[in-house]
């Protein structure tokens, strides 16, 4: 659940909301909609039974923190 609070500003910034007025709320709504999707889809995913919540959640957040770190590294703005 923890890479929610890493993903969710950084896809908020891509709909191109810079200022901090308009990002704060649409990064909540974004947060909430990532973890939504991924336990929507952990009830689909092997059906009937339930796969885990982090591990979908996990398989968004590591490449998008891989991402954040290769960008920090090339020397881009964060």
């Amino acid at each position: 659940m923890a890479f929610i609070g890493l993903a969710a500003p950084h896809l908020a910034r891509l709909f191109g909301f810079q200022s901090h007025r308009n990002l704060a709320p649409l990064s909540f709504l974004t947060g909430a909609a990532l973890a939504l999707a991924a336990d929507i889809a952990a009830r689909f995913v092997i059906y009937p039974s339930e796969a885990p919540v982090g591990v979908l959640l996990a398989a968004v957040g590591v490449p998008v923190l891989l991402y954040l770190l290769q960008r920090k590294r090339i020397g881009g703005a964060a």
